[in-house]
């Protein structure tokens, strides 16, 4: 009597795929797959988080119960979990051996960020309201603690003047009087009374032992991601892209749960190779993403295949709508992540930065008065 695991094996649309190129096999079953092997129950919204001052909520406990683990979920290659052209890239980089740099406890990550994205405004024009949406470009330089037990400094700016990109012809708001340069004008530097191990943790917001903490076991963080993903995003199998992504986008990760997310998104329904190239602040590498319908847009993830390294993320518009009224294949957002380890914070930035007084609230999340 044939196993549960042989039968699906036996059921694989892609078993007897020949071994063509990677491009080539992602391409054939990305035409084959029906577009609604994906639909599921209407979205909740998921609260929104931001790094920096405005921290997330810690998740509230939460229960999956799976009865497979990913090796039988992802049997039926193309339903079940990504596409044999994502899958090789994600083994490939989760296999690549990389050790992270040395780091010891009282040294500090500087973690770079540059970011570019559309934001939008309401306003009104002849007595109606219109939407007009911006492109900004910023870079967020933030000095963590290696070992989590230090308030974090965040030297954030904005490196362009606002772009229209939809809505009426308004031009950019003029900037406010100054005799300093656009570049001094807009740079914050912000500290707190909290250090990382002080602010619960989330996967918006990791902390050092937090992430430590995690199981590397494929199985296990499987589980954790779903239960954490579920109820929040476009669906399920999105939203754990969408906290991968969110979890990468820290600099924080170390090399060993790197490789245990990735082997995670190999088995994720729809996650399939989204660009051969995808260039994020001069490095190149291949975009893992997927689609949903819903909301017209296609989250990546962007990964070195040389060495396994997560470049950034980038989100695609890839259904135009009223909602959205921008081309198909504009880079609605994108965002690089860079790290290196310093041994202490520049003492420009200590002195000219605005310290917070924050606390953490009953419910777990943190709230913070601003300096001036």
């Amino acid at each position: 009597m044939l196993t549960m695991q042989e039968r699906l094996r036996a059921a694989d649309p892609a078993r007897n795929i020949p071994p063509y190129d990677a491009a080539t096999v992602a391409a054939l079953l990305d035409r084959a797959t029906d577009p609604q092997r994906d639909a599921l129950p209407a979205p909740r919204r998921t609260r929104a988080v931001h790094r920096g001052w405005a921290l997330a909520t810690a998740a509230a406990g939460t229960a999956l119960a799976l009865t497979l683990g990913p090796a039988v979920i992802g049997a039926v290659t193309g339903t079940g979990g990504a596409t044999p052209a994502a899958a090789q890239l994600l083994t490939r980089a989760a296999d690549i051996t990389v050790s992270d740099p040395p780091a010891r406890a009282e040294q500090y990550y500087r973690i770079t960020t540059r970011s570019t994205g559309i934001s939008e405004e309401g306003t009104t024009r002849d007595g109606q309201p219109v939407r007009i949406g911006w492109r900004t470009s910023s870079e967020s330089i933030q000095y963590v603690a290696v070992d989590g037990t230090r308030p974090t400094y965040s030297v954030d700016r904005t490196t362009t003047d606002p772009v229209r990109v939809f809505g009426p012809g308004t031009p950019a708001p003029p900037p406010p009087p100054s005799s300093s340069s656009s570049s001094d004008r807009s740079v914050h530097v912000r500290t707190t009374n909290l250090a990382p191990v002080d602010i619960p943790a989330t996967w918006q917001v990791p902390t050092p032992a937090w992430l430590a903490a995690l199981p590397r076991d494929t199985d296990a963080l499987r589980a954790r991601m779903y239960a954490d993903a579920a109820g929040h995003g476009p669906s399920t199998d999105a939203e754990v892209l969408v906290i991968a992504a969110d979890v990468m986008r820290s600099g924080l990760v170390p090399a060993d749960l790197r490789a245990a997310v990735f082997r995670v998104l190999r088995t994720v329904p729809g996650v399939t190779v989204t660009s051969e190239q995808a260039t994020l602040d001069g490095r190149t590498g291949v975009g893992i993403g997927r689609s949903e319908d819903r909301n017209g847009l296609r989250q990546e993830l962007v990964i070195d295949p040389a060495t396994g390294q997560v470049l950034g993320e980038r989100t695609l518009v890839v259904k135009e709508s009223e909602g959205l009224p921008v081309p198909v294949g504009t880079v609605f957002a994108e965002s690089a992540v860079s790290r290196t380890v310093v041994d202490r914070i520049p003492e420009q930035v200590r002195a000219s930065a605005t310290h917070d007084r924050c606390e953490v609230t009953p419910d777990g999340g943190v709230l913070c008065r601003l300096s001036q």
